[in-house]
């Protein structure tokens, strides 16, 4: 069989080679090429579809998520264990040779099944792209051939991993419910929160810097609902710039009754520790871009978070605390609300933040995703007595769903439990899976179990001590990068010294104002 590939390989390369298209095809062969390294033709062209309505966004994001499986597949399972040798480049005149020749094992072509993810998986979303991305894909797969770059069994194989990826996406995406959550029970125990009909004794602090909305929208969509409290927003009226001061200053105003926020999951974070530290309940209003813990509590809009300030509606709420000690014995303390992590995600959003004023959030998200996967770093942990390299170390404040590499979302926020899962360097997809999770959300994710393998197997636990070995960070920086509720926390520290970090479970840790 092996012989029998050879010879027609070798047949359509001679063929492709004496083949003369001229040189105007030549030189767009070449460029599309090109344009389609790395898959940045079709982070274009997801964005393109996401700028149609909501079919092209869908549409988007399954073509995205094909493109990330079929990649994962193509480079870090086959390439390594086929590879093999590539055509010669320089039978090949100037103006059809690449600039770069790759130099990863030639079988199976990345590139052919990258086209074939991103344009099958799009398609079966959205038919209408067919004619469009099926063509271009087609003409991407052939310029491998065009340009020397693979042989004819490379293509013809990347193609099937493509079009393989893309149809077990989309079929496992529709399969999927949306929504895994009944929301007609109660996310957690009931909790007695003061009644406020029109505000009154309610302070809010609105971080304007979180998400899309602009300030005005947020502060004065929340004066309209409740017309009584006190809102702050940082700069205006006197109020302290900063978000931390202004948190201080509201809760120093003489008849506070009830901390309000509205920003995004580090935001709210920050917030329930200052309300936890001053026995205060917590009202979140969504200010955010994903607002996991708004959702959480099902106060996902500002008319949802008011509804329960005015009837009284409470819910007691599991936290974590987190200790952070540094090597030279400084502690610091905050409250995790959602999610705790180590490596690939606290990579990711390092590299992401230096790219979004170019790229955007979305786009800087993906292109940091591909980093992360071509050159993530594991992290050094120790963990009692036993020191391992991991992708990632998952700890989620209460049971997340589903099982396995891709956890998404918490059906109750008062189990009593961390949820923590081990991503090790001996699962090679695991950079893939997780940093996927943060460019195509949680159905996305969801949809990726098709590619999962299982994480190192964890209790369900109410503390968590690790001690971390410091390295250096995607900006050369020595230290530890770690993220919870959406953010990036740096823990300077000399390269190889160890930083010692603690969660513990605090059940029933913050009274929240919830449905």
């Amino acid at each position: 069989m092996a012989g029998w590939r050879k010879r027609v390989d070798r047949k359509a390369e001679s063929f492709t080679r004496n083949a003369s298209l001229g040189p105007a095809a030549d030189r767009l062969l070449k460029d599309l090429s090109q344009a389609a390294n790395h898959g940045k033709l079709w982070l274009g062209a997801a964005g393109g579809l996401a700028l149609m309505g909501s079919r092209g966004r869908v549409a988007a994001g399954q073509g995205l998520l094909s493109l990330a499986a079929a990649s994962a597949l193509a480079n870090l399972v086959f390439k390594p264990l086929r590879g093999g040798d590539r055509p010669n480049p320089d039978l090949l005149s100037e103006l059809r040779r690449l600039k770069q020749q790759p130099r990863s094992g030639s079988f199976p072509s990345g590139h052919s099944a990258s086209a074939a993810a991103f344009s099958v998986g799009a398609s079966l979303s959205w038919p209408a792209a067919a004619p469009v991305l099926v063509p271009t894909a087609l003409a991407v797969a052939y310029s491998r051939l065009h340009t020397g770059a693979h042989w004819l069994s490379d293509v013809l194989a990347g193609l099937a991993v493509g079009a393989a990826s893309g149809c077990g996406v989309h079929a496992l995406w529709e399969a999927l419910d949306q929504d895994a959550l009944d929301l007609r029970q109660p996310v957690a125990s009931p909790a007695e929160v003061p009644t406020l009909p029109a505000g009154q004794g309610l302070v809010v602090v609105v971080n304007p810097h979180s998400g899309p909305s602009s300030e005005v929208d947020a502060a004065e969509q929340i004066g309209a609902l409740l017309p009584q409290a006190r809102i702050l927003v940082p700069g205006r009226d006197g109020a302290a710039e900063d978000i931390d001061s202004l948190l201080d200053e509201a809760v120093a105003w003489q008849g506070i009754k009830a901390l309000g926020i509205s920003g995004g999951d580090g935001t709210v974070s920050a917030a329930a520790g200052v309300a936890r530290a001053n026995s205060l309940p917590l009202a979140v209003f969504p200010g955010g871009t994903l607002n996991h813990f708004a959702k959480a509590i099902r106060a996902d809009t500002h008319q949802a978070a008011a509804r329960a300030v005015q009837t009284g509606s409470g819910r007691s709420i599991d936290v974590a605390d987190l200790r952070i000690e540094t090597p030279e014995g400084d502690v610091n303390t905050k409250t995790v609300l959602n999610t705790f992590s180590l490596g690939a995600y606290a990579d990711m959003v390092i590299i992401r933040d230096k790219m979004e004023e170019r790229f955007g959030k979305w786009g800087a998200g993906i292109l940091a995703a591909i980093q992360v996967v071509r050159g993530g770093v594991p992290a050094q942990i120790t963990e009692n007595g036993d020191r391992h390299e991991s992708w990632l170390t998952f700890v989620g404040i209460n049971t997340y769903v589903p099982a396995g590499l891709a956890p998404a979302t918490r059906r109750r926020l008062d189990t009593g439990n961390l949820d923590v899962r081990d991503y090790r360097t001996t699962q090679r997809l695991a950079p893939v899976r997780l940093v996927a999770r943060s460019v195509l959300g949680n159905r996305g994710t969801r949809a990726l179990q098709l590619f999962s393998g299982r994480s190192e197997p964890k209790e369900l636990l109410t503390t968590i001590d690790l001690t971390c070995t410091s390295g250096l960070n995607p900006k050369g920086e020595a230290g530890v990068d770690l993220a919870h509720d959406g953010e990036t926390v740096r823990v300077k520290a000399p390269e190889g010294s160890s930083v010692r970090i603690r969660l513990d479970m605090a059940r029933g840790g913050l009274a929240a104002y919830a449905p």
